[in-house]
This record gives C-alpha cells, structure tokens and sequence, in this order.
C-alpha cells in the first residue's frame, strides 16, 4: 500500500487511508509497511520496527519513530554521504548549506535564510530545478519550496558541470527545535533526480518574543510558508 499512497494524489490517498481505517475497524488486522512517518502516526495504534532483518523496537508508533528517526540521522556527517538516490546521469561532488557541508544547521537568533549550494556533473543535457521540504521530525511537511511548481517553468543545465545555488527566506518569527529538511533536485510532475532526504537536521534556536522568551515548537502548528 505505500508504493501506491507515494504515487496517488491526495484525494486517492485520502480515500486509501480512510477504506484502511475502515477496514481495520471491523476488527480486521492491516499490516501497513511505510517510511512515512506522518501516515504511521495518523493509522497506526502498534508498530514494529525492523533494522537489518531483525526486530529492534516494539511499541507506540511515537517511540519506534523516535527510535528510527535517531538511529537514521547521524550527526555531522557529511550531506553527500546521505545521498538517497540518483539517476546515473547525474554526479554530485559537493552540498553545502549555509556554507555548512554537515547534516546539522544551527540557526540562531536572528537568521532566517537557508543558502543551499549543489555542485555536480551531468553526462547530458538535463532540465531541472531545487525542492525543498521542511518536516517535524516526525516526517510531517510542514513547508515546501520549488520555484519549478510556483513558476511552471524548469531550466535546463547543459552536459558537464553544473552548479545550482537557491536562497529560502524562512518567516520572520520560526519557534524553538529541530526540524527535518529533504532536498531533491527534480523536474516538477515529471522526474526526480536525486534525493536527499531524512537525514538534514535544522536546529532552530528560536527568536525571543517581548517576554524575552523563545516559542517552542512540540509538533503539530509550526511554521508553513516559504518565501522566495
């Protein structure tokens, strides 16, 4: 069932999730197997989670993603090593966030942009642009950033090397705690070719309001748009 939520629009989705709900009302069991961490909480009142073949936590939905969510983040190595995928004409030497080449980002008091720098090489001509998603670290997108879906137009880079450089100017006033980040670079609606995703830590320190004290962020109501 995950294979087909991942593809289906999200009235299908819906509609899946909702037959499931249904189903397993009835006092039927639904083994549902997914990385999306959001739909794991949302449907499920048991979880087991797998590393390597073996059962290594069993328990709430909330304490195996938090099992899963430590174990799959390692903190300070480098972004390219996290790398999900890539299609074979496409090499990535180089990612940098705020000048920063290791998977945690601190932002501190008073900054509010994300400068993302990929440098790579292509093997042919290739149009496409920079996504950008901001998750709780449950999985749950809180925000989304692609100027290919915003603009409906996609450049093309030519064969040999290439560098893509985009700057997120994140809302004024972000609350207090970590946050997921995934990139891909893709043609929007049409193909992914690379992805780095569940591994980028944004540790936002938080901006002090009049009492002088930063809002935290616990889930749920975070922050949700992304400016240009």
């Amino acid at each position: 069932m995950d294979e087909v939520l991942a593809v289906g629009d999200a009235e299908f989705q819906m509609k899946c999730l909702g037959k499931m709900k249904d189903v397993a009302g009835q006092g039927r069991t639904v083994l549902f197997v997914s990385h999306n961490m959001g739909t794991i909480l949302s449907l499920c009142k048991q979880c087991k989670l797998l590393a390597e073949g073996e059962l290594n936590t069993e328990g709430t939905p909330e304490l195996c993603i938090n099992n899963y969510l430590s174990k799959s983040i390692i903190e300070y190595d480098a972004f390219i090593k996290h790398i999900k995928s890539y299609e074979p004409c496409l090499l990535i030497d180089d990612i940098s966030i705020n000048n920063k080449i290791r998977n945690k980002i601190d932002l501190i008091s008073g900054e509010h942009r994300l400068t993302i720098k990929i440098k790579g090489l292509l093997t042919e001509k290739v149009k496409f642009d920079m996504e950008v998603k901001i998750l709780d670290m449950n999985g749950i997108p809180l925000a989304f950033y692609s100027p290919g879906h915003e603009t409906g137009y996609t450049n093309y880079f030519s064969a040999g090397d290439f560098n893509i450089e985009r700057s997120i100017n994140l809302p004024y006033r972000i609350n207090k705690g970590n946050y997921l980040i995934d990139i891909l670079l893709a043609d929007p609606n049409n193909k992914i070719y690379a992805k780095i995703t569940d591994s980028i830590i944004l540790s936002v320190h938080g901006d002090p309001t009049d009492t002088g004290r930063c809002i935290e962020y616990s889930g749920g109501a975070g922050f949700y748009r992304i400016i240009e």
